[in-house]
């Protein structure tokens, strides 16, 4: 696909690349003058009926989006100073949680651990359920509370909606920025 968008918002050139388009979703990547930032869009099933993003109105809804993500862009730029040191802040408060909790990786070692036990007989099923069910919630707990920290931090410090599909690059931006 690759193809590339073009617009003028207050007269600064934007450009984008379709990385993805089919004629119920897409993917946008701004280009110019930001980068490293994509959002796309879904028609879901249950609401398809005639709309698709094959004809003008696909093109239409890509302009905005492109728009949405230059708006995005032109925010992480102008308050990256405010930003540098919020993200500090999450980071830190993260790395607290993780230290006292066993996070996904720890709790796979666990899991196979378990396992080999388990299949040598050393432990029966019961035992195997027993052991690993409150090591998985809380890894579950150490993740839906990551979870509740960044989505503070993305309330208290935008003033737009960041949708949860582009936090993650947000966040890898302003990391690269604090770095």
């Amino acid at each position: 696909m690759n193809d590339i968008v073009k617009m003028t918002i207050d007269g600064v050139e934007i450009e984008g690349l379709i990385s993805f388009r089919t004629d119920y979703c897409f993917n946008v990547k701004i280009t110019k003058p930001f980068q490293n930032i994509s959002g796309g869009c879904n028609i879901s099933y249950f609401a398809r009926g005639h709309r698709t993003y094959k004809g003008e109105y696909g093109k239409q809804r890509i302009l905005e989006e492109l728009k949405e993500l230059y708006i995005l862009g032109k925010f992480l730029f102008k308050n990256k100073k405010k930003l540098q040191e919020k993200i500090g802040q999450l980071n830190i408060n993260i790395s607290q949680l993780s230290a006292r909790m066993i996070d996904d990786k720890q709790y796979k070692i666990h899991r196979i651990a378990l396992r080999k036990r388990l299949r040598s007989g050393e432990i029966y099923n019961k035992k195997y359920q027993k052991l690993l069910i409150p090591i998985r919630k809380e890894s579950e707990q150490l993740e839906q509370n990551i979870w509740q920290l960044t989505d503070a931090f993305f309330e208290e410090n935008f003033p737009m909606i960041v949708p949860i599909g582009m936090r993650d690059d947000v966040l890898t931006i302003i990391n690269i920025i604090n770095g």
